[in-house]
């Protein structure tokens, strides 16, 4: 197996793995980095999924927003549901 050192400054970091994490997959087996900075660690949080950022930030359930102006899906269900 080969090795590869490159030595990148700091502020161009993400982007650089970025352009590594796209590489197809079994390219490359391991990033190291020495020295992490903001700027790596941020990176695996750029796209998180939506109940992810849901639960990160304890944003409320779709049930359990009441002060909205619209209804919920489940309220609107339990509307027409009421009405027939």
């Amino acid at each position: 197996m080969s090795k590869i050192t490159l030595e990148v400054n700091d502020n161009h970091l993400s982007d650089v793995l970025t352009i590594l994490k796209s590489l197809k997959n079994g390219m490359v087996n391991k990033i190291d980095v020495e020295g992490k900075t903001k700027a790596e660690n941020s990176l695996g949080e750029k796209y998180i999924n939506k109940q992810t950022y849901k639960d990160k930030y304890k944003l409320p359930k779709s049930s359990e927003a009441t002060s909205s102006r619209y209804l919920s899906p489940e309220q609107f269900k339990q509307k027409l549901k009421e009405k027939s």
